[in-house]
């Protein structure tokens, strides 16, 4: 699983009917196109999408892995 700590600078959510857009907010253009590139790749494939949600000290906090 990889750390989006050092990329994601900040995290939008917003909904519109029954869709929820979550918006990955990059400090870098090109860290921006790779994530966006891997992501699509992802999708396009029979992945499946989760999320999970930790509660941490600052971003990243894998203290309670």
């Amino acid at each position: 699983m990889s750390n989006l700590a050092g990329v994601v600078k900040q995290i939008e959510i917003a909904t519109e009917g029954n869709v929820v857009a979550i918006e990955l907010i990059c400090g870098d253009a090109y860290a921006a196109q790779v994530l966006s590139d891997d992501l699509v790749s992802r999708l396009k494939t029979d992945h499946v999408l989760s999320m999970i949600v930790k509660v941490g000290a600052v971003v990243g906090d894998d203290a309670d892995a």
